[in-house]
């Protein structure tokens, strides 16, 4: 058949190529340099050239090339404890996630019972949940003067990796073959041998994954870190240190040096992240059948019970203080006092919209871009396909802060539209993984067994590929919405102080200055947090969150 002329064709017959069946690969769908160029125009400004920006100011604060503001960094003795007490306290939350997530992963995986996808998204819900109503439910729940100390820090970032470890390793769990194990057992060896000796190395690569990712989260909780601190500068972690270093100087050669020896320790957990979880093959291997109803094992529905506690627990602390807060007894008028004007002039419930209204629209250009991305690398095959797939991750890697800083050295100015920019980068990689892994599945054969059936190519596409891609669209776009709705770091540093969001409402009433009521904006920390969960329950019973995870999403 005749090349169509790409040339000329319309943005309809654009898409019509990218979703194009196998039968027709050859003749509709696009060259994958056109969908990259696609992609790069959110990266190339929200991310690479702001980088580079903000690099040449701190190597050249003299006109000429100079390391001195990162020698005067690391020379401080005072930043240099903030690099240490940053990256000690995301090891010790990292390693208490794995520990909680585990066996959190094992009853995801082996149960089944009426709601369990609902169980499913309040175990993940931890790691989507806004930084500052983590902050501000474990405030609550461990009172400001433990969570004031590097305690604090670890049990609220702990908690939140506990989603991570969860998500990414059950579903190893599900796919793993446990005839081994079973071999073992049978031939002497007590279960907690066989576990150590056979069933964890199977899931090595997954809880690899699952702990850089808790790490890079604890690294980076900017919202949760500045709440949690109370102000005091022996729990600050690296970018709150820089967040409070902005407000003395400015953005200073020796303020980017700081954010800028964080960008090391992400990137290493981002290259064993995605060094982990590629290949990814458990979509290809059968699922394990769930267990649930009266024979379950005991243990299971222990451990089940205990996890749901150790999520709702914290939550339940966050919904009773904005219940009761400055008030005598439960009251909704916390909730009612949102509509009223708070520190500055900015009423709590026209912070909300604007939250909402960013989040829409990044997560809709990380959507586009994502998906443009994802088409691109699609294409490709090999090594290309594997770096690439790695680089589309790399705005995985810069903390929020540091990212805010870029644009305040790339551009000179904040302003909504920088905010949306930040937000859309931030997304980005939430887009990427689950639409990233369902089209490489796609191209694995989904749509083989219908084919086996008699449907022709077309039709095997339209009701296999099609909606598994539509389904990781879907949870993308939830997961970016998400993620944009709680941002703080970069909002922080980039809003007008006429047009903050929700959670720097949350931030400047909570916050070591205290510039707000605690009663409204614990009520607005509780109210982003039912958002957010109610978006991750619906988006595991309506497009199920497993089908994505299955070739991880995260």
């Amino acid at each position: 058949m005749r090349r169509v002329n790409e040339r000329v064709l319309s943005p309809r017959a654009t898409l019509r190529r990218a979703f194009a069946p196998p039968g027709q690969a050859h003749t509709l769908r696009p060259r994958p340099g056109r969908w990259a160029l696609l992609a790069l125009v959110l990266l190339v400004p929200g991310l690479l050239w702001p980088l580079l920006a903000l690099l040449w100011q701190v190597l050249t604060p003299e006109g000429s090339l100079s390391l001195a503001a990162f020698g005067d960094v690391l020379t401080t003795e005072g930043y240099r404890d903030r690099l240490v007490f940053s990256a000690a306290q995301a090891f010790v939350a990292t390693a208490l996630a794995a520990g909680l997530g585990l066996p959190v992963a094992w009853a995801l995986a082996r149960a089944r019972f009426p709601g369990h996808r609902a169980f499913r998204g309040l175990m993940v819900l931890p790691f989507l949940l806004p930084p500052v109503a983590v902050g501000a439910a474990f405030r609550e729940l461990l009172g400001v003067d433990l969570a004031a100390t590097a305690w604090g820090a670890v049990l609220a970032h702990g908690w939140m990796g506990l989603g991570a470890v969860a998500a990414l390793v059950s579903v190893a769990w599900a796919r793993l073959d446990g005839r081994a194990a079973e071999t073992a057992r049978l031939l002497g060896a007590p279960r907690w041998r066989a576990f150590i000796e056979v069933t964890l190395p199977a899931l090595g690569p997954s809880l690899a994954a699952a702990a850089a990712l808790a790490f890079t989260l604890a690294l980076t909780s900017f919202g949760t870190a500045l709440l949690l601190g109370g102000g005091q500068a022996e729990v600050d972690t690296l970018e709150v240190a820089a967040f409070r270093l902005v407000g003395a100087e400015g953005v200073s050669a020796d303020v980017g040096a700081l954010a800028l020896l964080q960008l090391p320790l992400t990137l290493l957990a981002l290259g064993v992240y995605a060094v982990s979880r590629w290949p990814s093959t458990p979509a290809a291997l059968p699922a394990r059948a769930p267990e649930g109803g009266r024979g379950a094992d005991p243990l299971l529905w222990a451990v089940v019970c205990a996890a749901a506690a150790l999520v709702v627990v914290p939550l339940g602390a966050l919904l009773v203080a904005a219940l009761t807060e400055g008030r005598d007894g439960l009251s909704a008028a916390n909730f009612r006092a949102l509509s009223d004007e708070g520190a500055g002039g900015i009423a709590a419930g026209d912070a909300l919209l604007r939250s909402l209204a960013y989040a829409l629209g990044g997560s809709a250009a990380a959507l586009v871009a994502g998906a443009a991305a994802v088409f691109a690398v699609a294409r490709w095959q090999g090594r290309a396909r594997r770096w690439s797939a790695g680089l589309l991750l790399l705005p995985a890697a810069a903390p929020a802060v540091l990212l805010a800083l870029t644009y305040r050295a790339g551009f000179d100015q904040s302003g909504a539209w920088l905010v949306l920019l930040a937000h859309a980068v931030i997304a980005y990689p939430f887009v990427v993984r689950p639409l990233l892994a369902a089209r490489l599945a796609a191209s694995r054969g989904l749509a083989e067994a219908p084919r086996t059936l008699g449907a022709s190519p077309g039709q095997a596409w339209q009701h296999a590929e099609l909606r598994a891609l539509g389904r990781a669209m879907m949870v993308g776009a939830v997961f970016a919405a998400v993620v944009s709705l709680g941002e703080t770091g970069a909002t922080a540093l980039l809003a007008d102080p006429d047009a903050s969001t929700a959670p720097i409402v949350v931030l400047q009433a909570l916050g070591p200055a205290g510039a707000g009521e605690a009663g409204p904006a614990i009520a607005l920390a509780a109210l982003l947090a039912g958002l957010v969960t109610a978006a991750v329950v619906a988006v595991e019973s309506v497009a199920g969150m497993d089908a994505g995870r299955d070739a991880g999403e995260f």
